[in-house]
């Protein structure tokens, strides 16, 4: 008796064992899960550049891409869980750098904007509301450059502003140059409750950025 009693003690410290065991490593895999595919950002922001023809103009000592590749940074904002994506536009567009929390990754690929084709906001607005696709965030943010005016794909901008409107994001535009379209960028920032921004020369357009930082935004939004 006394050997079966035994017998039924270690069975049942065993399963124990093994039950709390398979707990907790149920456990660490949702957990490991949940921060492996965790989507809320406190922002999701798309850095969406004009690469057309145009942007290989003088502006200052050197030209209108290389000076916005400089002044990028400036948009780095520090010690919030903000995502981050580059995306360029022409006639056509790309992700040049897809949604990431280390604004490192978008520094190291500026050096991939460049110069060619002709200008379609569309086709950029488009490719950059991808990037919130699935994702969930407090604030949605397309910063879009230009150099000039909007040339093709005219007949497509209502559905795309109404798209971004659909999906709550904000569209701030910047009006890069004299040449710039500046009817054009205004009308698109304010049918999308963004911010409209003109920039003439290199130390301007990175004053610009700092303004649309989102650590500037947030404490003038709280200052309000």
């Amino acid at each position: 008796m006394q050997s079966l009693t035994n017998t039924n003690k270690k069975v049942t410290t065993v399963t124990d064992i093994e039950v709390r065991a398979q707990t907790m490593a149920e456990a660490l895999k949702k957990k490991v899960t949940t921060l492996q595919n965790k989507k809320e950002l406190e922002e999701i922001c798309v850095i969406c550049v004009d690469v057309s023809g145009s942007m290989n103009g003088a502006c200052g000592s050197s030209n209108r891409i290389e000076v916005v590749r400089r002044s990028i940074p400036f948009l780095r904002a520090g010690n919030r869980w903000i995502g981050y994506s580059l995306v360029d536009f022409d006639s056509e567009s790309h992700i040049v750098q897809e949604l990431t929390t280390a604004f490192s990754n978008i520094v190291v690929n500026v050096d991939m904007l460049i110069p060619r084709g002709q200008t379609s906001y569309a086709a950029g607005l488009t490719k950059s509301l991808e990037v919130f696709k699935d994702r969930i965030s407090q604030k949605k943010r397309i910063i879009l450059l230009s150099d000039g005016g909007n040339n093709t794909d005219l007949r497509e901008m209502p559905s795309v502003i109404a798209q971004c409107r659909e999906m709550g994001v904000v569209v701030d535009t910047i009006a890069f140059g004299e040449e710039a379209d500046l009817n054009q960028l205004r009308d698109l920032a304010a049918q999308t409750g963004g911010v409209f921004k003109q920039a003439n020369s290199p130390l301007a357009l990175e004053q610009t950025y700092r303004e649309l930082n989102f650590d500037v935004r947030w404490i003038e939004h709280k200052t309000v």
